[in-house]
């Protein structure tokens, strides 16, 4: 059995099972990341919760995910990438099945804030395996279908599973997360190694690694790339995983399953987006003019949703794939930020982007429950609360606005023609 596997680790598909394994925890987790959208009311009727407790509720994963980004860029560039990913796909589990068995709110607060902790690695786990794996030359391509892996996760877990949801129940389904998540575990186990020049891809003491954090956030290109990634991927996180369903059903008269395939369509055309941008942004060794084009699409795309009041769901399912489409030229902004700092520190310089492009979001998830309440909202016989169509373009107004800024930081930030710019380019 060893010998197989060493012979099948010298070929050349292996590293493409190594990261597919990260990709794929990306996916579950990002499956149970977006959950609340779809099981908003059973869980308030449930457990006769507001859009405040709601939101709160949905918001504590990423509570737990952001504040670890710094730390897990630092613990993945210490430790190594399949390491923690293989530990953490068994923690997500546990937190999966701690949730599927709550007979209280406050347990599916504690499990969606373990779904953070142990999530948090999911994502710059799988992009510190492409980049220790891979030739540089794929960066552009890895950081697509590694964040596409996310957004399938997310278009699946949308409109599929909510069919899913209905048949098992809210409590079926996210068990079947967990079960999903310990059969990864297993396949890591028994398939992840260590990259043979592992110890050059990694800073070789805690020392070390304060210096190689205190270089990131010491350099501002750190701060305008992050802000950009925020800015443009805000929404995404607001509207995608949150509140885009039941803004669609009670504002726009969608059923739940057309509001959930709405949803579905925007991811869709994330992972087209994500996988095409990356290769073009590799082929042209430009990042920017892809950045600002992104901002000005996704303005334009996400303000029709709003504020076409007649939208049908077929429209609705177009102009959202092209808002998705648009929106992954956040792929950009991670290829780059592998880019802006030394390639020893390219999991803190990644997880530091990922932080700033998931916190805006995270933040705006509560608030938009809060600004809700303050509205105020009927309760129907299921004791779901609905609110007006006014509150819900009220706070969602905030989004064009952050696209144009995200386009504006664009423009203070380098080019770094796909090439690290503290690793001199060789002469071909």
């Amino acid at each position: 059995m060893n010998k197989k596997l060493n012979s099948f680790q010298s070929s050349a598909l292996y590293p493409w099972v190594v990261w597919s394994i990260g990709a794929m925890f990306f996916f579950l987790m990002y499956i149970a990341r977006v959950s609340p959208s779809i099981i908003q009311e059973p869980i308030m009727s449930e457990f006769k919760v507001n859009a405040s407790i709601f939101g709160q509720m949905a918001g504590y994963l990423y509570v737990s995910y952001i504040i670890m980004q710094i730390p897990v860029g630092a613990l993945v560039d210490r430790f190594g990438a399949h390491r923690l990913i293989i530990a953490n796909t068994f923690v997500f589990g546990c937190a999966c099945l701690l949730f599927s068995f709550a007979n209280h709110v406050h347990w599916i607060m504690l499990s969606r804030l373990i779904m953070g902790l142990s999530g948090s690695f999911a994502f710059i786990g799988a992009f510190k395996l492409a980049l220790i794996w891979f030739p540089a030359s794929m960066l552009g391509l890895l950081a697509g279908l590694t964040q596409c892996s996310g957004m399938l996760g997310a278009a699946v877990g949308e409109g599929p599973m909510s069919y899913i949801s209905s048949s098992l129940g809210w409590r079926g389904y996210i068990l079947c997360l967990g079960i999903g998540m310990f059969i990864l575990f297993i396949l890591g186990l028994i398939m992840m190694r260590p990259h043979p020049n592992e110890k050059s891809t990694q800073v070789e003491s805690f020392k070390d690694l304060v210096r190689g954090i205190r270089v990131v956030i010491c350099n501002p290109q750190s701060w305008l790339n992050g802000f950009y990634a925020g800015l443009i991927y805000m929404p995404t996180v607001a509207f995608g995983e949150a509140w885009g369903t039941p803004y669609l059903i009670q504002t726009k008269g969608f059923t739940l399953n057309e509001a959930g395939f709405a949803g579905t369509c925007l991811f869709i055309g994330w992972v087209i987006g994500g996988v095409l941008i990356g290769r073009i942004s590799d082929a042209i060794s430009l990042r920017k003019p892809i950045m600002i084009t992104a901002s000005l699409v996704s303005a334009v795309t996400f303000a029709l949703v709003l504020y076409l009041s007649s939208i049908t769901p077929l429209q609705c399912y177009t102009v959202l794939f092209i808002y998705g489409l648009a929106n992954s030229g956040l792929i950009a902004s991670y290829a780059l930020s592998g880019e802006i700092n030394p390639p020893q520190v390219s999991g803190v310089s990644v997880s530091f982007c990922n932080l700033i492009s998931v916190l805006l979001g995270a933040l705006c998830i509560p608030w938009i429950g809060y600004v809700l309440d303050a509205f105020g909202g009927v309760v129907d016989a299921r004791g779901v609360s609905i609110y007006p169509a006014d509150a819900y373009n009220i706070v969602f107004s905030l989004f064009p606005v952050g696209f144009i800024l995200s386009g504006f930081v664009s423009m203070f930030i380098t080019e770094t023609h796909c090439n690290n710019v503290h690793v001199p380019v060789r002469d071909s």
